[in-house]
């Protein structure tokens, strides 16, 4: 939520912000959380196959392609990616 000073709203008027949020809210499926499509800002989001993969991904663990060969990150093993 988003507290303009008058009013508490869902979605922020800003879209990178609504995006983060959304990558956050998506991202919540390890804990249990499945996101309802009401809070969350950007179409793509609330789109149903979008949040099918999204939770997916999240409960288990898949690591997108792009990221770990692109990015070099390695996300099963957080400790890889430390900088010396």
């Amino acid at each position: 939520m988003w507290n303009t000073g008058a009013n508490v709203v869902a979605v922020h008027p800003f879209a990178t912000i609504r995006i983060c949020w959304d990558s956050d809210r998506l991202d919540l499926g390890p804990v249990g959380i499945e996101p309802d499509p009401e809070w969350l800002g950007t179409e793509a989001a609330r789109d149903p196959e979008i949040l099918k993969w999204a939770d997916g991904r999240a409960t288990f663990g898949v690591v997108p392609d792009l990221v770990r060969d692109e990015w070099g990150i390695d996300l099963t093993n957080p400790a890889s990616n430390r900088r010396a």
